[in-house]
């Protein structure tokens, strides 16, 4: 049986590694168009 505890304690963890992945995917895109942008 899990604990109420840990379990919220993976959610966040699981939701902070989505966020973190995402945040940095989008980064990437801004950081391409900024390098474009420059070059154009």
């Amino acid at each position: 049986m899990l604990n109420i505890l840990d379990l919220g304690a993976f959610w966040f963890n699981f939701v902070g590694c989505v966020l973190l992945i995402k945040m940095i995917k989008y980064l990437k895109i801004y950081l391409i168009c900024i390098e474009y942008s420059i070059f154009v």
